[in-house]
Parts: C-alpha cells; sequence; structure tokens
C-alpha cells in the first residue's frame, strides 16, 4: 500500500483558501509547487510552498477539504494514492476522518508550461496599502472593473465601470509612464492575496501580478477594450 504522510504549514493552507476561490478543485502534484487554473482559464496562479508534496493527488472541493483540515487541531495527514483515499487525524485526540480523493480527468487543472507573456509594455509595484484599498473602494461602491490607465505622465489604478460613461471612480497613482492606455480587468478576476506585487502586463491580453518577497505569482488575462499606444 503507497502511503505518503504530511501536513500543511499555516502557508500552504492560506495559498490554498485563496487558490480555492480561482478553481474549487485542485490537483496536489509532487514537489512543492502548487498551481491552479480558473475554469474559464483566464486566471492562473502559482505557489511555491514550504511543503513538500511526495505523491500526487487530487481534491475535488477544496473547501470542503480545507473546513475539515481546520476542525483539527494538529492534522496529520496520509495519503493512499493506491486507494483513492486521504486520512486526517488529530494528533491531540483519536479523532479521524477519511476523505475520498477524486480522479484528476474530472477537475481543470492548469498545463505544466510557464506562462510567457510577451513584451511587457506596462510596468509598476502595486503595494498591499493600495490593492486594498481599491478593492474595497471597488465592493463598497459596487464598481465591476478594475483598470489600469496612463496618461503620459501617471500610471493609476481605478476602480470603475467602464460600461457606464457616468460611473463613479475611484483611482490612486501608483507610478509613471510616458504612453497612454487603459487595461482593464474584471473586480471579479483579481482574487489575488492582498500583498505587495510586481505588476506586468502585456499588450496581447495578459497581465502578471508577482509578489515582491517571492513564491507567488499570478497571470490574469485582460478585458476587451484595452488600449495602448506609445
Amino acid at each position: 500500500m503507497n502511503e505518503v504522510n504530511m501536513k500543511f504549514s499555516d502557508q500552504t493552507v492560506a495559498i490554498l483558501r485563496n487558490f480555492s476561490t480561482i478553481n474549487p478543485s485542485l490537483v496536489f502534484r509532487k514537489g512543492n509547487v502548487i498551481r491552479t487554473i480558473s475554469k474559464q482559464e483566464n486566471i492562473l496562479a502559482q505557489a511555491t510552498v514550504d511543503d513538500n508534496f511526495d505523491d500526487s493527488f487530487t481534491i475535488y472541493d477544496l473547501n470542503r477539504f480545507l473546513s475539515v483540515l481546520s476542525s483539527m487541531t494538529e492534522p496529520d495527514i496520509k495519503v493512499y494514492s493506491e486507494e483513492k483515499s486521504l486520512t486526517i487525524a488529530d494528533s491531540n485526540s483519536s479523532s479521524k476522518v477519511r476523505y475520498g480523493l477524486s480522479d484528476e480527468v474530472l477537475v481543470v487543472s492548469p498545463p505544466e508550461d510557464d506562462v510567457e507573456i510577451g513584451d511587457a509594455k506596462i510596468k509598476f509595484t502595486l503595494t498591499a496599502d493600495d490593492f486594498s484599498r481599491v478593492i474595497k473602494m471597488g465592493g463598497v461602491m459596487g464598481l465591476p472593473n478594475i483598470v489600469v490607465m496612463g496618461d503620459r505622465e501617471k500610471i493609476s489604478i481605478a476602480a470603475v465601470d467602464v460600461k457606464n460613461e457616468d460611473s463613479d471612480v475611484f483611482s490612486i497613482d501608483v507610478g509613471e509612464t510616458t504612453a497612454e492606455f487603459k487595461t482593464i480587468f474584471s473586480y471579479e478576476n483579481l482574487r489575488i492575496i492582498n500583498d505587495t506585487y510586481n505588476v506586468s502586463i502585456s499588450t496581447d491580453g495578459i497581465s502578471h501580478f508577482s509578489r515582491q518577497n517571492g513564491n507567488l505569482d499570478y497571470w490574469i488575462a485582460t478585458e476587451a477594450g484595452s488600449s495602448y499606444s506609445e
């Protein structure tokens, strides 16, 4: 019987909670890299974590799995890949859960190749505070888009409704530029952990949010109506 023991660190659990908002299912691969992709394939995320997975396995309902995990004080996980199951045992008690694994073919999983975004014309640093403020105000004001704009002087990030010319707008300056552009994101697609990111946006519809202190990356597609001119 092929048995693999492991624990999930707090860092790994936090990453998994965020990834569950992108795709409710997840394929764990051997190693210490976790990747997920949205069902619409317009959001790809990757994290390098402290934990190492010695076997591959698939969780169909990641939120449900994490809820079970959080119900244990000191959860120890054993994966039985041949039996397509795992157990979660509480080290501080005699309680134990047997949890069924899914077949990989039943879930949407990301490609193993790295994403190439081409020539990134737009680059800036997005601080955790600025990201938090624009996301919060977008939610409070019910604005469906986050837009990165350049006016040949400043780069700003704004919460707005691009389909409404009279839309309310909340904006923050985040950098400088000599170009003119408007890069549109769906508010719902910016499902990233609040932190400081180095942001690169290409003119072919792909953006890259790379956490400044490393180990976490998101590639997010931009929306129709985006534009760029030197």
